[in-house]
């Protein structure tokens, strides 16, 4: 059965979960460069995203709502370890030095913006683990899909420790 590894979605279904238009989330990839490592659309292709990215794209929508520049934003989301803070049960720490985002964090100079991982990314997950259920198309896929992710989480967690 898949995992949520194996699971990628599209343009529009990461706006919609974002609660953007799909326009405006095209906006933030094509002029200002989010998430352009992924699996972009082309000819005859669609774009897709992984959970990492759904997670790097929560985060650009959060510094975008901070007043953050839509391009600072995605430069800061794209390189940030949004999985890893995630998958820690950490927040995301953002330096801000002189007014500005910073891409590395430095808390001797920087002042740190926590960005909540936790309460979206189980979302997400849930949203993620219902799709593979829908491809399995078997009784109880969704409470293994979901059970496998907890399972992996709650052991990364042990091993941070």
């Amino acid at each position: 059965m898949k995992t949520v590894d194996d699971i990628r979605i599209s343009t529009e279904a990461l706006a919609g979960f974002l609660d953007v238009k799909s326009g405006t989330f095209r906006n933030w990839q094509n002029r200002d460069g989010l998430l352009q490592g992924g699996t972009l659309s082309g000819r005859g292709r669609r774009a897709s995203f992984s959970f990492s990215d759904c997670l790097k794209a929560y985060v650009a929508k959060q510094l975008i709502e901070m007043s953050v520049s839509t391009s600072v934003a995605a430069t800061i989301a794209n390189h940030s370890p949004a999985l890893d803070a995630f998958m820690n049960g950490a927040p995301l720490v953002v330096g801000v030095r002189d007014g500005k985002p910073a891409l590395a964090y430095d808390p001797d100079r920087d002042i740190a913006i926590h960005i909540p991982l936790e309460e979206f990314g189980w979302s997400l997950a849930d949203w993620f683990c219902h799709h593979i259920a829908l491809s399995a198309g078997k009784p109880g896929a969704f409470q293994t899909a979901k059970r496998d992710f907890e399972e992996r989480v709650n052991l990364h967690r042990i091993n941070k420790q």
